[in-house]
């Protein structure tokens, strides 16, 4: 990842090129998985593409970031937010969630 944004003349093209780029699934595959969003699937060929939102999150860290980040960091971090997902899901599709949610927040 930090070769091609480096070796990218401008942001667009490392961004087009991160989401071009066919990256192994191997350590996220249980995560997007997880996640389980349309937008995001595996390859048949057990490949993983960026999406233009993970792209430009990822060009908006800062690189010495980018490089002290550990894998366990940022698979916690993204488990954390995977379980966010699930839950905000979990909201949108029961309207009993919703609506003791807008109990809740009125009473608050």
């Amino acid at each position: 990842v930090i070769k091609l944004i480096r070796t990218a003349p401008d942001p667009q093209m490392a961004r087009e090129q991160l989401m071009e780029r066919r990256w192994p699934s191997g350590d996220v595959e249980s995560l997007i998985l997880l996640i389980d969003d349309p937008r995001h699937r595996i390859n048949e060929d057990g490949t993983y593409n960026l999406s233009e939102e993970q792209a430009r999150a990822i060009l908006e860290l800062r690189l010495q970031r980018l490089t002290a980040l550990g894998r366990d960091e940022i698979a916690d971090e993204l488990n954390t937010i995977g379980d966010e997902i699930k839950d905000y899901l979990d909201i949108l599709s029961s309207r009993a969630r919703i609506q003791q949610i807008v109990k809740d927040e009125l009473a608050a």
